[in-house]
């Protein structure tokens, strides 16, 4: 038996109850093949509902990977931005990088799940780096402009980034 094996055999709540005393087994996790932190992610994805304080950190420097990042699937990052440690734990450099390798994440999120996100818009500096993948999605789906709040749609829209961005048949 292998140590993803045995990772993966375990519940949620007992990988928890682990990683609270020993937050640092999250390396055996760093040390998996990245297809397979993958699949212990999408099999483990409420272990996220049950981490201690001592394990966040290390869980924060595992999503920052950008190879990872990539490699999770746009589906999967979805779950993952619902769950509260994700809202608590995203910065605006993951998660530009979140949106540059999965555009479409946005439109896989409710109103409520993108809330918490949206801080980030009010930064220009976050606005100005944004890919212009993602803006082209948000474009194309009118609902989504529809839930920013009025004070930063302002913002969006009038970001020479933003609106570099988008495509003349757009507009």
């Amino acid at each position: 038996i292998q140590r993803d094996e045995v990772m993966m055999g375990l519940t949620d709540r007992d990988l928890g109850n682990l990683l609270a005393f020993q937050p640092g087994i999250l390396s055996v996790l760093t040390s998996l093949p990245t297809d397979n932190l993958v699949m212990f992610l999408a099999v483990h994805i409420d272990l996220l509902d049950y981490l201690q304080p001592s394990a966040v950190d290390g869980v924060k420097r595992i999503l920052q990977n950008k190879e990872l990042i990539r490699a999770i699937p746009t589906e999967l990052h979805a779950k993952m931005a619902k769950k509260p440690l994700i809202v608590n734990i995203m910065d605006k450099f993951t998660l530009l990088d979140v949106l540059e390798a999965h555009p479409y994440v946005i439109t896989r999120l409710t109103e409520s799940e993108l809330q918490p996100y949206l801080r980030f818009l009010y930064g220009e500096w976050f606005r100005d780096r944004l890919p212009c993948p993602t803006v082209r999605v948000s474009v194309k789906y009118p609902q989504f402009l529809d839930k920013l709040p009025t004070d930063l749609l302002s913002k969006v829209i009038t970001s020479r980034h933003i609106l570099s961005c988008i495509e003349r048949p757009d507009l």
